[in-house]
């Protein structure tokens, strides 16, 4: 979701800054109308280039609208795994808001000039708060590993000592006629060992899905388990 985000704000700072090029350009011809004197019919042209930009401005805000959302998002993720760290608060989005809102308003007066400083503003707002999430995501990715690898310990631990208690078990089925009533115990031992083989087996497949870079050697892992246990079923 950081990745997503993070994304998602640099191509609206790249739209932005699309539109800040546009409205330079719109600055220049109509600073060079305005020298050359031209005739009224230019302006009106260039006042409606205004407004095309004015509708621009107007669609980034939206995008930006949408953003918000999955920065909340994400919000919500970093309380989660109790980072102190956090994606860019309300004062950030809210400046961007003001500042594409400003700049939609001067284009719509015609004053292109006034809306350059408006956007430039707010792309540089943007480029700070994507700043801040990719710290942020680098933070989160470092947490996750550290929970997985703790997962993995304790999922290591459990799967030593059913090691230990099947080896045990073994031992005990050594010897022992399937008319002693110790057999029907150590059967629904045994059983119970599969069922606790099952859980660290779901465990182990969990923890691959948040790592994929563990994702080989789960699965090689849980195949020699599975067949371990059913083969101390079967005897």
């Amino acid at each position: 979701k950081a990745e997503q985000a993070i994304q998602e704000l640099n191509n609206q700072i790249q739209k932005q800054e699309e539109l800040l090029s546009k409205t330079e350009e719109l600055t220049e011809e109509k600073k060079s109308k305005e020298d050359s004197k031209q005739n009224e019919n230019g302006g009106e042209d260039k006042k409606e280039d205004a407004q095309q930009l004015a509708g621009e401005q107007e669609k980034l805000q939206k995008d930006f609208e949408e953003l918000e959302k999955s920065l909340d998002e994400l919000d919500q993720l970093g309380e989660e795994l109790n980072k102190t760290e956090s994606t860019p608060d309300e004062q950030d989005k809210q400046e961007v808001k003001e500042s594409q809102e400003n700049s939609k308003q001067d284009l719509q007066k015609n004053s292109p000039k006034k809306s350059q400083e408006q956007q430039k503003k707010s792309i540089s707002k943007m480029k700070e708060m994507k700043e801040e999430m990719e710290s942020m995501q680098s933070s989160m990715e470092m947490e996750m590993d550290m929970q997985n690898l703790e997962s993995l310990r304790q999922i290591l631990h459990g799967l030593i000592k059913l090691s230990f208690d099947q080896e045990s078990l073994m031992k005990d089925f050594s010897g022992i006629q399937q008319t002693d009533p110790k057999y029907i115990n150590l059967s629904q031992n045994q059983l119970k060992l599969k069922d606790d083989a099952k859980v660290l087996e779901d465990s182990l497949l969990s923890l691959a899905k948040k790592d994929p870079f563990m994702g080989s050697i789960v699965t090689r892992e849980v195949t020699e388990l599975n067949s371990h246990i059913d083969k101390s079923v079967e005897n």
